[in-house]
Order: structure tokens, then sequence, then C-alpha cells
């Protein structure tokens, strides 16, 4: 597939092109050059491309392409393992088509039933929602599954990482025989097309063989550091880069709070996500630093997928990801559609040999910087007997 092709050679129609201009979106990417025709053809897809290479709009363009809007049914329904990620498709869906009279609304875990119950009566052609509350709806009858055209399930992984899997079937077999299904995700494990194989017909794969999972606008750099002095170092990279937004990773959901508390402390507009937030926190937090009125943002893995924020400059790994995978999803939170990001690595003297696995899975160079004078530099390689001797 040329992915030189432009949006209206693929399909997708001359409204929906304006929407992406709008947008600065000119030209596809090759996940998308590659999954729109497969999907407005109504085959079955299994995705996989870097996180920030456009899969959301690889699936979301196709689908807005075949509504129709004069049919006041649910023809579409797109699964996604958190409520953040719904929330987001949600509202893309809504932007690209709004004009088109299609209304998207999301179906959330967590949320006052009846109040969706209500919002299904407005007659959406496309509901985002997580797994179990919408599985819970359809078996109240108040969604009509037998409609579904076309079921999406983002984040495929994830999703069954998070046991989800009986949920998603579930959903899938309570629609009519010839439904679309498309799957998608940065990560898709051998064992995860495997299982996929029951609820799909004849799929076809989308990248899956690639090499490269990690998109090569992001440059990534460690720093060595005892585990007492992180905080302090990460203080002063964050006055020597003055990143507008970035994203500092922790492993310990109870440490989001103090984290942020510390760095409030020091100076910084930082703000902290967590999964014990209520959703109304959760939006007012992400609304904060989407419009830079907090610089920092600091969270936990579960929320780093999907998570799609413009212009976030820096990852910051405080905590190293315990998985390839988890870096994966937290570097893809920079470096999207294009930009360049940096994700920048606190590595203990016992923590070294991760960055060497890491780099070594996932094809990708990370190298050993030092802070110096107030500014950032590269450290020489150092030959094996200057090292013994340290």
């Amino acid at each position: 597939m040329n992915n030189k092709q432009s949006f209206e050679q693929l399909g997708i129609p001359g409204p929906l092109v304006e929407k992406l201009k709008i947008n600065n979106i000119l030209t596809p990417t090759k996940v998308q050059a590659e999954a729109i025709p497969l999907i407005l053809q109504g085959k079955d897809v299994i995705g996989q491309s870097p996180t920030g290479t456009g899969k959301t709009l690889a699936y979301l363009l196709p689908i807005l392409t075949k509504i129709i809007p004069t049919e006041k049914t649910i023809q579409v329904l797109i699964l996604a393992p958190t409520r953040e990620l719904a929330m987001q498709i949600t509202k893309v869906a809504n932007e690209m088509g709004d004009d088109q009279g299609i209304l998207t609304i999301p179906i959330l875990g967590g949320v006052n039933i009846q109040r969706q119950a209500d919002s299904l009566k407005k007659k959406p052609q496309l509901v985002v929602g997580t797994p179990g509350r919408v599985l819970e709806l359809i078996r109240m009858k108040k969604i009509n599954a037998q409609t579904v055209k076309t079921i999406v399930v983002d984040e495929a992984d994830k999703m069954w990482q998070m046991g989800f899997k009986e949920d998603v079937k579930s959903i899938i077999k309570s629609t009519l025989r010839d439904r679309q299904v498309i799957m998608v995700s940065a990560t898709v494990a051998p064992e995860i097309v495997a299982s996929s194989l029951e609820m799909l017909n004849k799929p076809e794969l989308v990248n899956v063989s690639q090499d490269t999972k990690i998109a090569g606008t992001i440059k990534h750099i460690y720093f060595m550091t005892q585990e007492k002095s992180k905080a302090d170092n990460l203080r002063k990279l964050i006055r020597i880069y003055k990143p507008k937004k970035a994203i500092v990773f922790i492993n310990s959901n109870k440490g989001v709070l103090p984290f942020t508390k510390r760095f409030r402390d020091f100076g910084f507009a930082t703000e902290g996500l967590h999964s014990e937030m209520n959703p109304q926190e959760r939006k007012n937090v992400l609304e904060k630093f989407r419009s830079g009125k907090a610089q920092l943002l600091v969270t936990t893995d579960l929320f780093a997928r999907g998570m799609d924020i413009k212009d976030v400059e820096f990852v910051f790994n405080f905590d190293i990801p315990t998985n390839a995978d988890y870096y994966i999803h937290r570097a893809g939170r920079t470096g999207r559609a294009g930009q360049e990001g940096l994700t920048i690595n606190f590595v203990t003297p016992d923590q070294k040999f991760i960055m060497v696995k890491y780099a070594k899975q996932l094809q990708i160079s990370i190298e050993e910087w030092g802070i110096a004078d107030d500014k950032v530099v590269p450290v020489k390689k150092r030959s094996p007997k200057r090292i013994s001797e340290n």
C-alpha cells in the first residue's frame, strides 16, 4: 500500500477531509493508509502500529464514512479499556462527525447507569464505552446489539490484561453474525491474535509483523542516579529543559498524591492522576494539563495507554517501567503525529541492565546523559577497565 495516497484516494469523503485539514492532518499515516481501505470494504481487521501514529483515525474515518446519519440506531460500538480513552475517542468522533448528523455518546463504568440509559434516548449512531457497562446495558435491553454493524476493540491487549476478554466476547456474540470486528493496539502479542480469531471472520492483519513499535521521532536517554537523588535530579532537569507539558510516570498508585504535593512545593504547576479519583476529578485534571494550566502530570501505567494530549514534549520515567510494553506506551505519550519527543529515564546503578534490555527488545537507542554545570551532556563511553576501576 502506498501511504502517500491522499485521504480522498483512500475513500474518505470531502467533509471529513476538510475536518482533517482544519486540524492540520493532510496526509495519511502508514497505518491509516493500510487500514482504511480494508475497513471500508467491511473486512475484519487486527491492527498494530506504534503509539502516536494515528490508530484512532485509522478506524474512525472509515467508520464515520460508513455510518448512515438518517438511521437513528446504534450502528457502531467502540470498546475501550479505560474511561479516559473512551472519552477521548468520543471527543474525536463528535468533532469529526457532528456536521454530518452523527452523534457519539460515551457509556462508562462508574457513572450513574440511569443517566446513561437516558442518554441513549438521543438515538446515537455510535457508542463508545467500557466493556462491563456496555454489556450491562445490552443485558438490560437499553442497547440493541442487533443493529450494530461494526465493533472496534481499542487497546485489545490491555483489554485482555485487565480481564475484559469474556465481556468483549459476550458483546460480540450479542450482535449479528455479519457484523465487522476491528481490533487495534500498539502491541499485539501472538496469543492475543490467536485468542481473537474465534471472534473475527478471516481478519486482515495490519502491521502486526513490523519490527519497530516506537515512533522514530522519539529520542530516548537515561540519567544514572541514586534512589534518594531522583527527585532533586528531576527538579534540575525540569529547570534546564523548561517543558511546557511533561508527563512523569511512577510505579505506585499511592505515590501520586505525595509526589504531586512535593513538586508543587518545588514551585511547579503539577497535577496528579490516579485510579481512585472519580471521573469528574480525572476530567478536571486532564483539562488543566491539556489547557497548559499544569506543566507536569504525574500518573501511573493505568493512564499510559491512549492518552492523547497535544504538545507533550517530555516523558519522565521517574520509576522505570516494569516491562518493555509499558515502556512503549509511556514513551508514546510524546512524539505524537510526527512531532519530536524525548523520553528520559532515571536509572539506579542496579537498573542499568534494564535499559540495555529494553533497547535491544525495542530496537531503539537509549543513550546515557549526565548533568554538569546546569546543562545536560552525553556521557562518553568508558572502557571496561575504567568501569571496573570505579
